[in-house]
């Protein structure tokens, strides 16, 4: 099984490059059987999940915090990051008269919830992207 899906993600692009061998690929993480997940993590991912995109919403609509967080040295050490921070700056916080600007916005969050556990009796909820 392991096998087929490591021949399935290489002719399907699911790769990642290795660290520290540019150039050179390998099958990206993937799980291949379900796995068991304690009730109560699930419940409190649940619990976490609207204030938590509630939080990314806002913090999307806060171009001066956004521009402050993300647009000296990050901006400067990650060109994709430096870029976006120009596109929000130009549709956002430029013209109030764009179209952009003035429209509903739609945002389409995505929040992956992983467990962390010392000792395989306790559970820490950790987000995916901490």
């Amino acid at each position: 099984l392991a096998s087929h899906a490591n021949s399935y993600a290489s002719a399907h692009g699911l790769q990642v490059e290795r660290r520290n061998e540019p150039l050179t690929y390998e099958c990206a993480p993937i799980s291949l059987l379900p796995n068991a997940y304690p009730r109560q993590a699930f419940e409190r991912a649940q619990t976490l999940a609207a204030p938590f995109n509630q939080l990314v919403d806002r913090i999307s609509r806060d171009g001066d915090f956004l521009k402050q967080t993300l647009g000296g040295s990050v901006s400067q050490a990650d060109p994709y990051t430096g870029k976006l921070v120009q596109l929000y700056e130009k549709i956002y916080m430029q013209d109030e008269t764009n179209f952009a600007h003035l429209a509903d916005r739609l945002g389409v969050h995505r929040s992956d919830y992983m467990l962390n556990s010392a000792d395989k009796a306790t559970f820490e909820l950790n987000s995916a992207d901490k």
